[in-house]
């Protein structure tokens, strides 16, 4: 396992600094576990999910948002759910029922920690891998 600083909306707090937080994600694959840089490098979008509403933070050009996550918010808002772009706060993680994050690499993978709080994957995370994964084994497939 290995923890990163996260960057949310364009914000880092040093490394070590009391400000830092830190999430830890785990991919399983089946050959190997390795651990994912949120918002370090271009390689992954982050979600939260509040109440059975997804959140991610809007596109303001301090991050790249990923044609993976265009591609969940789609699945998830025509299969049903709310995906609301904003501003996201560290206490807005702090508080979500679930945080997951979507790559190039990993597609859908939960975020199992955040600081001290073990989170459980949840059903959202899990819809919304069923979904892309569908969708990349479809025949149908159609482009953004």
């Amino acid at each position: 396992m290995m923890d990163y600083d996260v960057i949310v909306g364009g914000a880092a707090a040093p490394a070590g600094s009391t400000a830092s937080r830190r999430i830890s994600t785990f991919i399983a694959s089946a050959s190997n576990r390795s651990a994912l840089a949120l918002g370090l490098k271009p390689v992954s979008n982050v979600f939260m999910v509040k109440d059975g509403v997804v959140f991610t933070p809007a596109a303001n050009k301090t991050f790249l948002a990923g044609i993976t996550r265009l591609r969940v918010m789609t699945l998830l808002r025509d299969a049903g759910f709310d995906v609301v772009e904003t501003t996201l706060t560290l206490s807005d993680f702090e508080t979500a029922d679930e945080i997951f994050t979507t790559g190039n690499y990993s597609k859908v993978v939960p975020v199992t920690r955040l600081d001290d709080r073990d989170l459980q994957s949840g059903p959202i995370a899990a819809k919304a891998k069923d979904l892309y994964m569908d969708w990349a084994h479809s025949t149908g497939r159609q482009d953004l």
